[in-house]
């Protein structure tokens, strides 16, 4: 994969000794796949902010957007939320109880019919959800490819195609998007193992050795040094 720029120029097969002036990373034994993307969730406009602070509630109260206090405050209650962990419903009242009475459970069920039929038929379904809450916070999005092959019948493959290919071409920008190809953005992620054989590896973050957008580095191992 040879990135320059915000953009990747040239994906080669094999090894080549000659690499020119270019910093060169070895990442044998890792996959390189295209950055995942999410086509719904909620960072702190409006949901997130408002489990938060109690004091109004954003989807009904327009004073709302009179409470937001500038980029870094609202980054910091992103954060706030997403060290927040979803197993912990239960303490913000959402067991499965309260998870049946507000039709949750029933909509999975009909999820688990509707969907093997969607996929059948070769319509696009993409991965994503009411992410930003209290209990289901930001950073933990990637369990959906999990349910996607565990309850809705998806193969790996299929599931991250939906977050990769699939959601490039949602955003209009199938052309540059989500796909490792020549010309499009250098959104990677270098995974230790091999997601299309087990996504539930996405889930540990200790697995994303490197986060690159648009052919910034985001995070690296330590040890990775030009070749």
């Amino acid at each position: 994969m040879v990135v320059d720029g915000d953009r990747i120029v040239e994906v080669r097969s094999g090894w080549r000794e000659d690499h020119g002036p270019a910093r060169v990373v070895n990442i044998a034994g890792r996959t390189i796949m295209p950055g995942l993307i999410e086509s719904h969730a909620h960072l702190t406009f409006p949901s997130a902010v408002g489990h938060i602070d109690p004091s109004f509630n954003p989807p009904l109260d327009v004073s709302f957007f009179h409470h937001i206090e500038g980029i870094e405050a609202e980054l910091a209650r992103a954060e706030r939320n997403a060290a927040i962990l979803l197993d912990e419903g239960a303490e913000y009242g959402i067991d499965r109880a309260a998870a049946t009475m507000m039709g949750s459970v029933a909509a999975l069920e009909a999820m688990t019919e509707i969907y093997p039929e969607i996929r059948r038929r070769g319509i696009r379904a993409l991965p994503g959800g009411d992410y930003g809450f209290p209990n289901n916070p930001i950073g933990r999005n990637v369990r959906d490819l999990q349910l996607f092959v565990d309850l809705l019948g998806y193969s790996p493959v299929e599931a991250l195609t939906a977050a990769t290919r699939l959601g490039g071409q949602l955003m209009g920008m199938g052309d540059e998007l989500g796909l490792l190809a020549p010309g499009y953005l250098a959104d990677l992620l270098v995974v230790r193992g091999n997601p299309a054989e087990d996504v539930s590896l996405l889930q540990d973050a200790a697995n994303l050795e490197w986060i690159v957008q648009g052919g910034r580095a985001h995070k690296q191992p330590e040890m990775s040094q030009p070749a």
